[in-house]
């Protein structure tokens, strides 16, 4: 039987570990608001290792605790505050790690 090798990434995709870097460094680093958006957006796509996790929490919680303080948008319909869901949600994310969750900081 002839082996057929196995397809091989395309050159332009990027290594998991420089996704990773540009996600935190959008946490981070970003200039806006959006942009931080984004970066919280990549990390749902990105990460599935507990490291991965440990380094977006530690990139995210500034942005995080923003967030969680923020007032609601003035249109917003309902009562709700969905920058407040959304930072909860992520911190959420954060408990189903053993080394997270003991974390004070991250609580």
């Amino acid at each position: 039987k002839p082996r057929v090798p196995a397809p091989a990434m395309p050159e332009s995709a990027p290594p998991p570990t420089a996704k990773l870097d540009h996600c935190c460094g959008l946490l981070e680093r970003g200039q806006s608001d959006e942009e931080r958006f984004v970066g919280l957006l990549l990390a749902s796509k990105i990460v599935a290792a507990p490291a991965g996790l440990r380094r977006v929490c530690d990139a995210a919680l500034a942005f995080l605790a923003r967030l969680v303080q923020s007032p609601p948008p003035p249109d917003t319909v309902g009562g709700g505050n969905p920058y407040r869901a959304l930072a909860l949600s992520v911190l959420a994310s954060f408990v189903t790690d053993d080394e997270l969750r003991s974390r004070a900081d991250a609580l």
